[in-house]
Formats: C-alpha cells, structure tokens, sequence
C-alpha cells in the first residue's frame, strides 16, 4: 500500500522502521522532520538499511545506492521524495 508523502506520514514510516529494526517498542525520542542519524539513538548505521527500504517501499520509489545520500536526515530525505514524486 502507497503512502501519501505528508511530513506526519514520513516520520511514522521512519519511526516503524527504527522501532522494528532496534527491536522496541518506543523509541529514545520522536522522530520529526529535525531527526537525523544518531537523534533518535536507534538511527544507527545498521538501521539506516532499514529506514532506507521502509521509505522506499511505503512511498512507491525506486531508489538507488546513489540516493542513499539523501536519507540521513528527514528533512533531506522529504525534499528529496517530494521532488521525485512530483516529477
């Protein structure tokens, strides 16, 4: 199922990935279009696949390696989803 790209809709599909790849039910803070990796701690190098696939999936994109760049941070990743999708 395609999710509508909303700031709201982003950060839940980026907390969900965390959540299931750290194995927790909260995580050590909210995500907000001012997370990056390292803020919540759960954003890790190892989850980062996690997160990367998880939007790539919930959004309907086809990303590349290369792309990758853009998903350290949720307020890049957002304008980087928002240009491609509205393509």
């Amino acid at each position: 199922m395609t999710v509508e790209l909303e700031e709201t809709s982003l950060c839940t599909v980026i907390e969900d990935a965390l959540k299931t790849a750290s194995k927790s039910e909260a995580l050590s803070e909210p995500v907000t279009m001012n997370s990056r990796m390292g803020s919540p701690r759960e954003w890790d190098s190892l989850s980062f696949v996690a997160v990367f696939i998880a939007v790539s999936q919930a959004f309907d994109v086809d990303l590349d390696d290369d792309d990758a760049i853009h998903f350290q941070a949720v307020s890049p990743m957002y304008q980087f989803l928002d240009e491609i999708l509205n393509e």
